[in-house]
């Protein structure tokens, strides 16, 4: 009786921990299937707007600026972000992907010729309507190129000796949308913040060509620990110059 009684406790116990066991595997699997599907942006292309398709580049710079003067006569101010937005990256960077990189390059023309990182911003800026010099801007330090296009915003540094620790820092100060990132003293690029993602857009020395990647798998992100971040999409003050084409004076 004694031993009946031991094995009804054993069976008892590991029965309840089967169903434990059963239990967390079906509630694991629910929480996973009920996850978000996080989309990993591979190329500049997925950008790339429908009706641009089968446009020139100097049709879809056009359409950019034809729309810049409809916004600024109609004084529709409100929607400026979202335009800015647009108009970079879903309709001028794409164009420039895969266009090869060079240390003295400034090509004003996709995939024709050679980009250096400072005038791949100042171009596909300039392209888009900003009211500037491409080769003053291009030809700053990281620095002065932050100062420049923060206006009178504060530029944002974050220093750190861990590359973790910089994204996570990264993340918090910076909304969602497109912005400019200068490396230490020796690189610039957008930083694309999307989906609580960060994407490294530029003219990659390492890859010798503009393209797009993680920050978190970027080998030339990993080699600088000091940033100045600046607000482009969301900056009021910078597309307010922008929408009335007023002058941004390059600081050196």
């Amino acid at each position: 009786m004694r031993k009946l009684g031991q094995f009804f406790i054993l069976f008892t116990t590991v029965l309840i921990s089967c169903k434990s066991q059963e239990k967390e595997k079906v509630e694991k699997i629910v929480v996973e299937k009920n996850q978000p599907k996080v989309h990993k942006i591979e190329n500049l292309q997925e950008f790339v707007l429908t009706e641009d398709k089968t446009r020139t580049y100097q049709q879809i710079r056009s359409t950019v600026l034809e729309q810049k003067r409809n916004l600024l006569a109609r004084k529709q101010f409100d929607s400026l972000s979202q335009f800015f937005e647009t108009a970079l990256l879903h309709r001028i960077i794409p164009q420039w992907e895969g266009t090869v990189w060079s240390f003295e390059g400034h090509t004003s023309i996709p995939k024709k010729g050679e980009i250096a990182c400072g005038y791949f911003i100042s171009t596909t800026l300039k392209h888009i309507g900003f009211n500037i010099n491409r080769y003053q801007l291009a030809q700053q330090g990281p620095v002065n190129e932050a100062k420049t296009l923060a206006l009178e915003n504060k530029v944002i540094e974050v220093f750190d000796h861990e590359t973790d620790k910089i994204i996570q820092k990264i993340k918090e100060v910076l909304p969602e949308g497109i912005h400019f990132i200068g490396f230490d003293q020796g690189h610039v690029g957008y930083i694309l913040k999307k989906k609580g993602e960060l994407y490294l857009i530029h003219s990659n020395y390492l890859d010798g060509k503009v393209g797009i990647e993680p920050v978190h798998k970027s080998t030339v992100f990993a080699s600088f620990f000091e940033f100045y971040l600046v607000e482009l999409s969301t900056n009021k003050q910078l597309l307010e110059k922008w929408i009335k084409n007023e002058e941004i004076i390059v600081k050196k």
